[in-house]
């Protein structure tokens, strides 16, 4: 089973902050630039999200993360 991780956690806490000030999610390529990790290494990270069920996004559509947990 997959463990949340302290990387984990600034990943959805970036999302949270850039939503609530911008009105729409991160790019993968946004997150990376912020958080100084590739875009590979996010992308892998956001998977996993999704498989814990914190992230749902749509495949090949910029922008798609929602969070589906309360920050």
């Amino acid at each position: 089973m997959k463990q949340f991780t302290e990387r984990d956690r600034e990943i959805i806490d970036f999302i949270s902050t850039y939503q609530r000030l911008y009105g729409y999610s991160p790019t993968v390529r946004e997150i990376g630039k912020n958080l100084y990790m590739s875009t590979t290494a996010v992308q892998r990270h956001l998977y996993k999200l999704v498989e814990l069920g914190f992230v749902k996004m749509t495949p090949k559509t910029p922008r798609s993360i929602v969070l589906q947990i309360a920050i």
